[in-house]
């Protein structure tokens, strides 16, 4: 970069990239003949141009000062080059956050329900049994077990009361 020595006395211009720089000088003029504060004591965020070309995020703070009836002005600089890249790790960390609780959302969500068709089961088996209990009937909980097989589970046959599990081929043993 620049040793303070190259800055010292000369136009700040030579720190601003196109087309700033080629206007810096009209912006100069403008204010000594209206006396209309756009950027004077006021901070913005401006890109400076390095000694190397390259461009530095900065927040720049320019004063007036009269001296023996002079108008000067003075210029503060600061490089905001790490707080941007801070605020874009923080960024970039809360937004893998979000995704992480977002996936821990869809983690809990299908757990719960899990648990619900667990519980459904075996609600249903229950009700099950109760009806072979009173009515003497063949019952049974059907699952797709696969593309052409359908696998029943915990089939009841009158008061025999063993489980079992019986596939039958779709259209076999089944009506339809």
């Amino acid at each position: 970069g620049y040793k303070k020595e190259e800055l010292i006395n000369c136009n700040i211009a030579q720190l601003m990239p196109e087309p700033m720089r080629s206007e810096h000088d009209s912006y100069i003029q403008a204010y000594l003949k209206t006396h209309i504060k756009k950027i004077i004591s006021k901070p913005r965020q401006v890109t400076a141009l390095a000694k190397d070309g390259e461009l530095i995020p900065i927040i720049l703070f320019v004063r007036e000062m009269i001296l023996q009836d002079e108008n000067l002005f003075v210029g503060y600089m600061h490089d905001i080059s790490e707080e941007i890249q801070q605020k874009q790790e923080l960024s970039e960390a809360n937004h893998q956050l979000l995704l992480e609780n977002h996936e821990r959302s869809i983690v809990s969500e299908l757990e719960n329900k899990v648990k619900e068709v667990t519980q459904s089961r075996e609600f249903s088996e229950a009700v099950f049994d109760t009806l072979v209990d009173h009515y003497n009937v063949m019952l049974g909980i059907f699952y797709i077990y696969s593309e052409n097989v359908i696998k029943m589970i915990n089939g009841y046959g009158f008061k025999d009361r063993r489980e079992r599990e019986t596939e039958f081929k779709v259209g076999e043993g089944l009506v339809g």
